[in-house]
């Protein structure tokens, strides 16, 4: 999802282990563990949501589209046949 690679992630670890104590980091690890679940959960529940609206969007544009381009479709093509010889 974020595109962290394995040397991002050891560079991360490494920086983690500077600036808190050895004895905090389980504690830190499973903090950052619960955050990162809780961003996908909500990142997939608006992931769903846009792609829900996305849909109703379209089929309501296809549906209110479809009876005018018959129609000017059918207009058209009367229009061209009354001049062809």
């Amino acid at each position: 999802m974020f595109g962290i690679g394995l040397s991002e992630l050891f560079v991360i670890l490494c920086i983690a282990v500077l600036f808190v104590r050895p004895k905090d980091l389980p504690k830190v690890f499973r903090l950052c563990g619960r955050a990162y679940a809780r961003l996908k959960i909500y990142y997939d529940e608006l992931s769903s949501m846009k792609d829900e609206m996305l849909t109703d969007i379209k089929s309501e544009f296809e549906s209110a589209e479809t009876p005018k381009n018959t129609a000017q479709k059918n207009h058209a093509t009367d229009e061209n046949d009354a001049f062809l010889p």
